[in-house]
């Protein structure tokens, strides 16, 4: 988040429910429109793949349409992918849920403990190549 909306969604628990829905709506979105790129799939084919209109994924995918979990699982089937989710505590960070993937950077200390390597950000600017394995 940029120092404005940390200051804005600081003010009042209403706008840190706000910020963190957006949040999660702008994840969900921007990893669907990767998995799109990556597999060289338009919108116009993803409609075909779901039986719905290209304007119907095209709002979902911009935020101005509620996505559903069914929504999103359809989105996933359609892209032959299977959602998953992790929860995050907000006030120490820590994942409290789902598989935590190790990466080559994060085995070279031998002695780490899962709760040492759980406060991992994804960066959405990270891409890793088609078909990486992870451990």
């Amino acid at each position: 988040m940029t120092d404005f909306l940390e200051d804005w969604a600081s003010e009042s628990e209403i706008n840190k429910k706000i910020c963190l829905r957006e949040d999660l709506i702008i994840d969900v979105t921007e990893d669907l429109l990767i998995a799109l790129e990556d597999k060289g799939i338009s919108k116009a084919e993803l409609a075909k793949r779901l039986s719905k209109s290209k304007s119907f994924v095209t709002q979902t995918l911009n935020g101005a349409r509620n996505m559903t979990l069914r929504t999103l699982a359809d989105f996933c089937y359609a892209l032959e992918l299977k959602p998953s989710i992790s929860l995050k505590d907000i006030t120490t960070k820590y994942c409290i849920n789902g598989e935590h993937k190790v990466f080559d950077w994060e085995t070279e200390v031998d002695d780490l403990k899962t709760r040492d390597i759980l406060p991992f950000r994804h960066n959405k600017s990270l891409v890793f190549p088609k078909n990486t394995r992870y451990a």
